[in-house]
């Protein structure tokens, strides 16, 4: 057989219930909180292999560019050499063998040129590798985290949106008078019911004199006259709920 709960044991309940869903909510905010964090870690880990990825292609590109002009150098040197055997006169002779002598010069220092842009290309690749697959790896990392906090965040948030119509049946149990001054409270403050302990408030120790202090003792939720907090006996809630 059922028993009827108290109107202090209905508060209580309420209080309990109110603080669940708090923390619920708190929950919420502190998951959602996580999942933009780790959003924000994915974005730069991509942005970090994008960047790792464009300094392969701009070394290839330094290749490819050294390699070009070194083959444009490379047909020029070899039209001149050409030209050259075709030449008979000193005068004409003498000034494009220097000409050619320089631009085998030239020529040498691009070939100079192409094997360190190639020696850059290579260590860079190896870098490269490496780093991608540490970021890789972390991008998996971050991507199952986020998957777990994703799904912990809609747990919660359906839990919430589950537990939010229970409270109006709890809110019936508890007398208007208690109700309305708790739900005044509570929008302030995270503890609006506390106990009375030697005669003072719990929490900003103010004493209860007089007329309060009796009808807590006759179990009557009173209100604190410093915090405005709603304070209860407790042995007299016990008694009452013993009696009944």
């Amino acid at each position: 057989m059922s028993t009827q709960m108290s109107p202090f044991g209905a508060l209580i309940d309420l209080v309990n219930f109110d603080t669940y869903i708090r923390q619920l909510r708190n929950s919420v905010t502190h998951v959602s909180t996580e999942i933009e964090t780790l959003k924000k870690l994915f974005e730069s880990q991509e942005t970090a292999k994008k960047v790792a990825l464009r300094s392969v292609i701009e070394a290839k590109k330094r290749v490819d560019e050294a390699e070009l002009f070194l083959s444009e150098i490379d047909l020029t040197l070899q039209a001149k050499k050409k030209l050259l055997d075709t030449l008979s006169d000193y005068k004409e002779f003498r000034p494009l063998k220097l000409e050619i002598d320089q631009i085998g010069s030239q020529l040498h220092e691009q070939e100079l040129l192409v094997e360190s842009a190639w020696k850059i290309l290579e260590t860079t690749e190896i870098d490269s590798i490496k780093q991608i697959k540490k970021i890789e790896d972390t991008i998996s990392d971050l991507q199952k985290s986020l998957q777990e906090k994703t799904d912990l965040l809609r747990q919660k948030q359906l839990e919430l949106e589950g537990n939010q119509t229970k409270r109006t049946a709890k809110e019936s149990l508890v007398p208007d008078e208690w109700l309305l001054k708790y739900n005044t409270m509570q929008e302030r403050v995270e503890d609006p019911v506390v106990p009375i302990e030697q005669n003072s408030c719990t929490v900003c120790f103010s004493h209860i004199t007089g007329n309060n202090l009796l009808q807590a003792k006759r179990g009557t939720l009173v209100q604190c006259t410093s915090c405005y907090r709603l304070l209860f006996l407790p042995a007299a809630m016990e008694s009452l709920k013993n009696n009944r």
